[in-house]
């Protein structure tokens, strides 16, 4: 299980205490920008089919859902439940949840996927 520690971050508000989980046993879709999402049943991941892969070589982008399909995309998420966004601190040791809360029903690409040992 995770470690919990408290650490401060900016808000629209000014700055709040929140919780940090250690990234050791999480697994995280990078949605770009240095942000990420918890792998969890509040997110439903899917990779392209290979038609939407095939279509991507002739063009720069493919429509995909609510997205658009582009080179170097590994995948895309539909949030289930709304879900907090986060960044890895700079020591690479936590996660720090970010302002913005992903609504339910948006589709983000995915870019990396990284899982903590």
């Amino acid at each position: 299980m995770a470690a919990l520690n408290k650490v401060q971050v900016l808000t629209k508000s000014g700055w709040a205490a929140v919780t940090t989980k250690n990234l050791p046993a999480t697994e995280l879709y990078g949605v770009g920008g240095g942000y990420y999402v918890l792998k969890s049943n509040t997110v439903k991941y899917m990779t392209p089919t290979k038609q939407k892969l095939a279509e991507l070589q002739k063009a720069k982008q493919v429509a995909w859902g609510k997205t658009l399909l582009k080179r170097g995309q590994i995948g895309k998420i539909t949030v289930l439940t709304n879900t907090p966004l986060y960044k890895i601190s700079s020591n690479g040791a936590d996660l720090i949840p970010q302002p913005r809360t992903l609504k339910k029903g948006e589709e983000l690409r995915i870019y990396t996927y990284k899982k903590g040992a």
